[in-house]
């Protein structure tokens, strides 16, 4: 599921009932706009190899820990 369905639909189905749950949401809203800020920031820097290792390294690691943290405590 895409961030931007689970956002507009899947969110807002499962919000309100839960403070444990809002927080998860809004942690998980807020991973998905960090997750589009490093994808738009890969190739600033004008393609440099190294630059776009750690960059990859760190959106790797993101989504890494953003995949377990869905299937763990939202699914």
């Amino acid at each position: 599921m895409c961030s931007e369905r689970k956002e507009s639909m899947f969110f807002p189905a499962i919000g309100g009932r839960d403070n444990d749950v809002d927080a998860l949401i809004m942690l998980l809203s807020a991973e998905h706009r960090t997750v589009a800020a490093n994808v738009a920031a890969l190739y600033e820097d004008g393609g440099d190899a190294a630059i776009l290792e750690e960059r990859l390294d760190a959106l790797g690691m993101l989504l890494k820990t953003h995949g377990r943290r869905e299937e763990r405590h939202l699914f």
